[in-house]
C-alpha cells in the first residue's frame, strides 16, 4: 500500500501543476516573456476540472503504467481535494495550495466497495484482497458501507468507514437550565456555574522531549536511515498529544452536557490569538477544536457531544460595557494616565472621564479579556 500512497500523491501534484501552468499562462503579456522561459497555453484552450483532469489521467495509463497498480477511483479521489481547495481559493479568499512533499499523503478512499466486505474482522478491499483489522465497535444494524478510508499514522494504520443512513434527527428541546463558558489561559474553562477547569497544557509539558528529538535530527543527514529512525519517534509524540487532548475534550464535554441542557460560549478571534504573544498557549489550547469558532460549527468536539446527547450550543459574540460620563467638568488626577493609555492603544472601547471609584472596566488586550480597577 506504500505504493498507492506516492503514486495519489504524483497525480494530486501533477492536478495541481497544470492548474497553475494555466494560471501562469494567462498572466504573461502578449508581446513579452520571462528569460527563463514560459509555459503559453492557447487562449481558446478549457481550463483544467476535476472531470476532465480525471479523463486526461484514464488516457495517460497506457504510457504510465504505474497508473494501473491502484484502483483508478482511488487516484481519482486525490483530485477531489485539489478541486474543492481551488475553488475555495477564488470564493473564499484562501491560500494558493501547495505542493506535497514525499511522505506527506497519508490516506486513501475507496468510494465503493462490494457488500458485505466485512465479515468478522476482515474487510475485502478492491485490489487489496482481504486484511485483518480490529473492530472498536460493532456495526449497526440495517447500515450498509458507503466508503472506506485507509488512514496512515505514525501509531499504525486505521480504517474509516462511512455508513449514511436516511434518519430525521429531531431538535433537541429548549429547557431553562443554561450555561456560559469563559476561556483562560491558566483555567482553560470557567462555566458559569463557579467550577474551574485546568489547563493541562499538554504541548507545552512535551516541548522538552520534542526538543532533544529535534537536537538529534539535526546532526543526521537528511532522508538517511538514522534520519527516519528519529522522525518516528517525533511523529509518535505528536500523535499522543493529539490524542491525550481528544480525550480531553470528549471527557469535559460529557460533564458540561451533564450540567445543562444549553451550553453558550464566548466567540473569539482565534486567528488573531494565534498570532498575538500568548500564541504558543492558545494554539496548544485548541479553543478551536473543542468549541470551533469557524464556519463548520458542527465539527466541534462539544457541538458533537452535545448533538448525541441531545444538547444545544451556540457561540454568542463578546462585548464590553464602558463607563458612562458621570460628570464631564470634573477630571480626575487618578484616571489620566489610565485613560490616555486607553485611547492610544484601545480607541475603540475608551472609558469616559469618571470619578476614581471601585468599578471594574473590561479591556481587550492580546485578545484576552481582563479587568482593571480605576
Amino acid at each position: 500500500m506504500e505504493s498507492w500512497w506516492e503514486i495519489c500523491r504524483q497525480v494530486g501534484n501533477d492536478g495541481l501543476r497544470e492548474r497553475q501552468d494555466g494560471v501562469k499562462s494567462r498572466k504573461s503579456p502578449v508581446n513579452a516573456c520571462r528569460l527563463g522561459g514560459e509555459y503559453i497555453i492557447p487562449a481558446d484552450a478549457p481550463r483544467p476540472t476535476y472531470a476532465s483532469q480525471c479523463q486526461a489521467f484514464s488516457c495517460a495509463q497506457k504510457d504510465h503504467p504505474q497508473l494501473k497498480i491502484p484502483q483508478s477511483q482511488v487516484w481519482q479521489q486525490a483530485l477531489k481535494p485539489l478541486e474543492t481547495v481551488w475553488v475555495a481559493m477564488y470564493r473564499r479568499g484562501f491560500g494558493f495550495p501547495r505542493f506535497r512533499k514525499k511522505g506527506r499523503f497519508r490516506s486513501f478512499v475507496f468510494p465503493q466497495v462490494k457488500e458485505p466486505c466485512i465479515e468478522g474482522n476482515q474487510i475485502d478491499l478492491p485490489k487489496i484482497g482481504k486484511l485483518r483489522f480490529f473492530k472498536s465497535r460493532a456495526l449497526p444494524e440495517s447500515f450498509v458501507v458507503k466508503q472506506v478510508r485507509v488512514l496512515k499514522r505514525a501509531s499504525g494504520y486505521y480504517i474509516i468507514l462511512s455508513l449514511p443512513a436516511d434518519v430525521e434527527v429531531p431538535q433537541p428541546p429548549m429547557s431553562e437550565h443554561a450555561i456560559g463558558l469563559d476561556m483562560g489561559k491558566m483555567s482553560y474553562l470557567a462555566p458559569s456555574e463557579g467550577e474551574l477547569i485546568d489547563n493541562p497544557q499538554l504541548f507545552v509539558k512535551a516541548s522538552g522531549k520534542l526538543k532533544s528529538l529535534r537536537q538529534k535530527l539535526k546532526r543526521k543527514q537528511k532522508s538517511s536511515r538514522r534520519w527516519h529512525l528519529i522522525q518516528h519517534p517525533i511523529a509518535k509524540l505528536y500523535e499522543h498529544v493529539t490524542k491525550s487532548r481528544k480525550d480531553f475534550f470528549l471527557k469535559w464535554a460529557h460533564h458540561l452536557c451533564h450540567q445543562a441542557d444549553r451550553i453558550f460560549a464566548e466567540a473569539l478571534n482565534l486567528k488573531a490569538l494565534g498570532r498575538s504573544q500568548l500564541g504558543k498557549f492558545c494554539l496548544d489550547a485548541a479553543w478551536g477544536e473543542f468549541l470551533c469558532f469557524g464556519v463548520a460549527q458542527h465539527k466541534s468536539i462539544l457541538s458533537w457531544v452535545g448533538f448525541k446527547r441531545s444538547k444545544y450550543f451556540a457561540k454568542k459574540d463578546s462585548f464590553l460595557l464602558p463607563l458612562r460620563r458621570s460628570n464631564p467638568s470634573r477630571r480626575s488626577s487618578s484616571t489620566s494616565g489610565l485613560e490616555s493609555r486607553y485611547r492610544s492603544r484601545y480607541r475603540k472601547y475608551v472609558p469616559h472621564r469618571a470619578e476614581k471609584s471601585s468599578l471594574r472596566v473590561p479591556v481587550a488586550r492580546d485578545g484576552l479579556a481582563h479587568s482593571e480597577s480605576i
